[in-house]
């Protein structure tokens, strides 16, 4: 078996049957998560707001007091004594001038962050795929069993009729009757045990989907066409979220390269105080104001961006490993599915078959409890062995369409609903 596996195409079922894509697509919309996506848009506007506030300039107010206990002192001339006690009230406006073009990466950083934000919302509803097969499955599974042993019922029933009309004409027992009877109600307890395995999976459903399900709802079996999908076309939502760390990871070193670059930026800083800026020997309180350009650049960072490089190079061989483990499991998940796909194949191939022989198993046992050759209950055997390959054949059909369903979930395929209707009985 190769990375190639099949899965299946199927065309779209009548508008008034619960189709399983129909499902995925409702239990998605009803998963708790779908509804943060516009919470990350609205968490990315504010932040992008703030990054461009950073820009804008910068309104500072402030005060100071203090006392010096050793000040200037001129020894000759009168009013050249500056004051101990020293006071400023200031008001200013920083401009950052030229920040190193960090704005840009900042801005993409917070794109991409919420983009792999709703990435992981994404994978985390799609997960709810899993838990729709389940119960879907579980309802096509439970009523095909129920019907099956319907059937079963009806033949039996009128079995034992015959075999009460026998009785009265005296060529069989009661024994006889009482068989058929007990293997009567026991059918009846595994139809009602079906029935109500059948509702519980339906009431599953209806609270994954959100969908108003009821007993009478009608389900849709995907059946297959060949098509061929490969691990390798990374159509998992997963693969997305990891392109998206990747590029995270990529603007956030931009980020930091760019912050050792020189920053400019000015001021204007309006005051009143004593004393009045660096006139150290006026003794009044006065207006003054002082004006500037301010460069800041890190000139030696002690290998700090040498570190942080070597950092985002661990970080990004990690998420090179990660995304290497999660496509081998992911190719060993397929390759199991793609196998017990070709082994419920082969069982469907040969149930018919097994069918075939177990009806004339059947007729001949039944033939020859109506001569009194065989009891009852040998009987009651050959006819719960044909019963029980009917329900094999259910079991089968049902299974391999779940199988192929969950390998298209694998993969990350859409399946689409098939006209093939399964009415509830």
């Amino acid at each position: 078996m190769t990375a190639l596996l099949i899965l299946t195409l199927v065309v779209g079922p009548p508008a008034d049957t619960l189709s399983l894509e129909l499902c995925y697509a409702a239990a998605e919309k009803n998963h708790p998560l779908a509804a943060t996506a516009e919470l990350y848009d609205r968490i990315e506007e504010l932040r992008l707001a703030n990054i461009n506030a950073g820009s804008l300039p910068r309104i500072l107010a402030g005060g100071q007091a203090s006392y010096q206990s050793a000040v200037p002192e001129i020894p000759f001339g009168e009013g050249t004594t500056v004051s101990n006690d020293q006071y400023r009230m200031t008001l200013g406006v920083e401009h950052i001038l030229y920040a190193g073009g960090v704005s840009a990466p900042q801005r993409e950083a917070e794109r991409l962050q919420r983009q792999l934000q709703q990435s992981n919302a994404a994978v985390e509803v799609y997960r709810i795929r899993d838990q729709v097969e389940v119960a879907y499955f579980g309802v096509l599974l439970q009523q095909s069993i129920a019907a099956t042993l319907r059937a079963s019922e009806e033949t039996l029933e009128a079995e034992l009729a015959q075999m009460e009309a026998r009785i009265a004409e005296g060529v069989a027992t009661a024994g006889d009757a009482d068989v058929l009877l007990v293997e009567l109600i026991g059918l009846r307890q595994r139809i009602a045990d079906a029935e109500a395995s059948r509702s519980a999976a339906m009431a599953v459903l209806a609270v994954i989907t959100g969908l108003p399900l009821g007993e009478e709802t009608a389900l849709s079996l995907p059946e297959s066409a060949p098509l061929v999908v490969s691990v390798q076309d990374k159509r998992r939502p997963e693969y997305a979220t990891m392109n998206l760390s990747r590029r995270l990871l990529s603007a956030q070193q931009e980020i930091v390269a760019r912050k050792d670059r020189p920053q400019l930026g000015a001021m204007v800083e309006a005051a009143y105080g004593r004393p009045p800026g660096q006139n150290f020997f006026e003794d009044s309180f006065s207006p003054f104001f002082t004006a500037g350009l301010r460069l800041q650049w890190v000139a030696w960072d002690w290998g700090r961006s040498g570190r942080d490089r070597a950092v985002f190079d661990a970080e990004s061989d990690v998420m090179v490993a990660r995304e290497e483990a999660f496509t081998q499991a992911l190719r060993a998940t397929a390759e199991r599915q793609a196998r017990d796909i070709e082994r419920i194949a082969d069982f469907r191939a040969q149930d018919e078959e097994i069918i075939s022989l177990r009806e004339r198993i059947t007729a001949q046992a039944a033939s020859r409890l109506a001569n009194g050759v065989i009891t009852a209950t040998q009987y009651v055997l050959a006819r719960n062995a044909e019963q029980q390959a009917r329900l094999a054949r259910e079991v089968h059909r049902i299974q391999l369409a779940q199988a192929r369903a969950m390998l298209a979930t694998t993969l990350g395929a859409a399946i689409e609903p098939t006209s093939n209707q399964i009415e509830p009985r």
